[in-house]
């Protein structure tokens, strides 16, 4: 099965072997998924099969294997589609998988095989739910923190992981639009992760970033890890062309009070923290603001910085159980306002948009809205 992933996405992603590892990795975790959920479905039951489970997997992939090929080339609008359902289904097994651990650890020596298929099935079909709607519905966060170096106040509104391409576009930009016309607000922030990435004919386009023109107010943008899984000088133009200002490791001062410092991602992460300490200046009587994709810092680290504010984006929030295990071990910051002594901040956007699969079952869509206000 893996062979044939690998011949349809070389196909259709030109040879790009990183379209071509994930699709492998996501078509092998679909398949495991299924398998393992039909198995226990089956010992539950007590059902004894005709067909092999290994069949079953089979089929369905040569079945989808087909409808994606098919409407890869007949048209890119149904091949999105497709795309975006088969993510969808991806997600639904997933939390169907949560529903199967209850049942496995719980029900199966204690609850009637009826009831475990409906807690199966009930957990699957609730989380799937819940996430799709966190996933559409997007919502500002709010937050205010205090400044004894701020004259008056600023108001900063930040947008992260729009991951367009692929399951997001115009229509989702122009969402995205109405929503921040709804606040006011003194600069706009793009925290990376803007484009989901190509595969082949698919990524994201000038047009779709058009709507930003009607948000008048200075915007800046730093790059994220998926900009790279893309023509990376392609993204920057379309981002020139639309007057964003890329701060592409160096910093601007914004209204004589703030030094606006911007971090491209960069892999290893310990390079964006040594290119941070060279911009930064740790004796500057302006309020240092960092913006980076990537959340390199707890509110304690940024001392050495003289950071006042880090925001930051790329965990989603988690998104889904059991990744936001995974990435709060990893970075202790997953998501809104943190601090230390109330005079280091970092703010960690969950972003608009999600990478597959598209839903939140542990967090919601969102817009940073972060007020900083002067306590004199």
């Amino acid at each position: 099965m893996n062979i044939l992933s690998f011949i349809y996405l070389n196909m259709i992603s030109r040879g790009n072997l990183r379209a071509i590892l994930v699709g492998i990795f996501f078509f092998f975790l679909m398949s495991s998924l299924l398998f393992w959920n039909l198995s226990v479905i089956y010992q539950i039951l007590d059902y004894k099969s005709k067909v092999s489970l290994f069949k079953i997997s089979l089929y369905f992939h040569i079945i989808y294997y087909i409808i994606m090929f098919v409407s890869y080339h007949i048209s890119i609008r149904l091949f999105k589609i497709v795309t975006y359902l088969f993510f969808l289904f991806l997600g639904f097994l997933i939390n169907l998988s949560l529903g199967l651990l209850v049942v496995i650890f719980y029900g199966k020596k204690n609850l009637s095989p009826n009831i475990n298929i409906y807690i199966h099935f009930g957990t699957g079909i609730i989380l799937s739910i819940i996430g799709i709607y966190n996933e559409r519905n997007i919502r500002f966060d709010k937050c205010q923190i205090y400044s004894k170096k701020m004259k008056g106040k600023l108001i900063i509104c930040q947008v992260s992981d729009m991951h367009l391409g692929i399951v997001y576009g115009k229509k989702f930009v122009r969402k995205l639009v109405n929503k921040l016309k709804e606040e006011k607000f003194d600069i706009l922030v793009i925290t990376g992760d803007i484009c989901e990435g190509d595969l082949g004919k698919i990524k994201m386009k000038e047009d779709m970033l058009e709507p930003l023109k009607e948000i008048k107010v200075p915007k800046f943008y730093v790059t994220g890890n998926h900009e790279y899984f893309s023509d990376i000088n392609e993204t920057l133009k379309m981002i020139k062309n639309l007057n964003i200002k890329h701060l592409s490791n160096e910093s601007i001062i914004y209204n004589n009070q703030i030094n606006l410092i911007g971090i491209d991602y960069e892999n290893p992460f310990s390079n964006q923290r040594k290119k941070l300490m060279e911009i930064v200046d740790k004796n500057s009587n302006l309020i240092n603001i960092c913006i980076c994709h990537v959340p390199l810092f707890k509110p304690k680290d940024l001392i050495p910085y003289n950071i006042f504010l880090f925001l930051c984006g790329h965990t989603h929030g988690a998104q889904m159980i059991p990744t936001n295990i995974y990435i709060y071990l990893k970075s202790r910051v997953l998501n809104g306002l943190y601090t230390y002594l109330n005079e280091y901040y970092v703010y960690c956007a969950s972003g608009v948009g999600t990478s597959e699969p598209p839903m939140r079952v542990v967090s919601r869509a969102n817009i940073g809205l972060i007020t900083i206000i002067g306590e004199n």
